[in-house]
């Protein structure tokens, strides 16, 4: 079979069945839980000004007070930082705009209902923590649709890169499942058939089905295999400690049953059967394409259902 249809309800039976599969399971809406989508923290129009125009050398070669400006290439799957650049700028100078942007945020502003407290102090700007990520420009017949990375902090990202906002109080906890969910196969399935070539806007994003994290083991699982994917080094080292992980913790030789396990989690969470994890890789892109990953998946399920 070919690649599946991008969006609308599906029109071969079996993927049907998998949409049925994940309407059995304990879900709610990505928008309004415990992030809120940003689809443009900034704009080229509206900051170029105050960018240095060198294409991110200045950040690449860390000099010291710049950022870097991100675009889509600046991250992928569990790589938040490829060391390719949109720009620089100088983070005083935008920790300062940006301070001063959300300041009385307007009842449609994304910092709208924050505490008086929370914005008038700079430090709990987005752009100062670790913070979900998700590249706009996505296609449903690459071999990824949707890319999201936990980020880390010290990045400014303009309208090509869309970000979750974390509400008070949420853990990194919850952080890495979402972001664990986010990245798994499972969830961006659905995204390819929303998906036609922008995938960092608030209708798909704020319309994909999270599966509620709980205290249960597979919740647990997923959460933790996530926040040690994510802490890639020691930038994360704060956030990775709020986890309950290190930085740096996963042998490249476990990685891929890492991802495996997370995909059967996250497949469980879903409320899919074994039937519906072979639908869902089968008609994932090109035949026999995921056949490897989907064996190891359905055994890592099979050991967390029974």
């Amino acid at each position: 079979m070919g690649v599946p249809p991008s969006r609308g309800a599906p029109h071969d039976p079996r993927q049907r069945q998998v949409h049925e599969g994940r309407r059995r399971s304990r879900q709610s809406s990505y928008r309004g839980r415990r992030f809120r989508i940003v689809v443009a923290e900034t704009t080229t129009t509206a900051y170029r000004q105050h960018w240095t125009g060198d294409d991110g050398a200045a950040a690449a070669n860390g000099d010291e007070g710049v950022w870097p400006v991100y675009h889509g290439k600046s991250f992928d799957l569990w790589t938040p930082d490829t060391g390719d650049y949109y720009d620089s700028c100088k983070a005083e100078t935008m920790i300062e705009l940006l301070h001063q942007r959300r300041q009385n945020p307007s009842p449609g502003s994304p910092h709208h209902g924050l505490s008086d407290e929370h914005l008038a102090d700079p430090q709990t700007l987005a752009c100062r923590r670790p913070r979900i990520a998700v590249r706009d420009v996505a296609r449903s017949n690459d071999t990824r649709t949707l890319i999201a990375a936990l980020i880390p902090p010290g990045c400014i990202l303009p309208q090509h890169v869309a970000y979750a906002l974390a509400s008070e109080g949420t853990t990194a906890s919850e952080e890495a499942f979402t972001l664990g969910v986010l990245c798994s196969m499972p969830c961006d399935w659905q995204a390819r058939r929303r998906a036609e070539l922008h995938m960092g806007n608030s209708e798909i994003l704020g319309g994909l089905s999270i599966p509620e994290p709980g205290d249960d083991p597979v919740s647990l699982r997923l959460t933790k295999i996530a926040a040690r994917l994510a802490a890639t080094d020691e930038r994360f080292d704060s956030w990775a400690g709020n986890a309950g992980v290190t930085v740096n913790s996963v042998d490249p030789d476990e990685r891929e049953e890492l991802l495996a396990e997370l995909d059967a989690c996250a497949a469980a969470l879903y409320g899919l059967d074994e039937d519906d994890i072979a639908v869902l890789y089968d008609t994932f892109g090109r035949p026999g394409q995921w056949d490897d990953h989907r064996d190891a998946v359905i055994g890592h399920w099979r050991r967390i259902t029974t």
